[in-house]
């Protein structure tokens, strides 16, 4: 299997993972954080932030299969996904905005792990894109 291939299928990989982190996002939403009430402190960053994540993760997605070659959409949905992970430990170790999050919920776990996956994949693919192929002498060619 030939560069090209590998690097559109890691994209496709990449494409798949952030749709799930994006549905991670919109079930918790779902399930319990749209019913916090607003008067608990940072709950706006949660309630309109799990939203946007999904949304965001969308559009990423499509972004990177579509036009994934390009090493700035790598680069720039990796920095989507290491501020989402910073979030997630941050108001897990203290307060983002007034949000805090006091236990490691399923929900929060599943998240994490996977943008830790999409983020080691798109480091992965900004090196196929960016580092020059190496391309092997042919047997027998003749040495100058």
């Amino acid at each position: 299997m030939d560069r090209r291939r590998i690097a559109f299928a890691l994209r496709v990989v990449i494409g798949l993972l952030l749709l799930a982190g994006g549905a991670i996002h919109l079930h918790l939403w779902q399930s319990d954080y749209r019913r916090i009430p607003s008067q608990v402190p940072g709950v706006w960053l949660v309630q309109g932030g799990f939203v946007a994540d999904a949304v965001v993760s969308l559009l990423a997605a499509v972004a990177v299969i579509a036009l994934g070659r390009h090493w700035w959409v790598l680069l720039a949905v990796l920095g989507f996904q290491l501020g989402a992970i910073a979030a997630v430990l941050i108001s897990h170790e203290g307060t983002l905005f007034g949000w805090q999050e006091h236990i490691w919920t399923s929900g929060a776990k599943e998240s994490i792990g996977v943008e830790i996956a999409t983020a080691v994949a798109l480091v992965v693919a900004l090196v196929l894109e960016l580092v020059p192929e190496r391309h092997a002498r042919t047997a027998g060619a003749a040495t100058a």
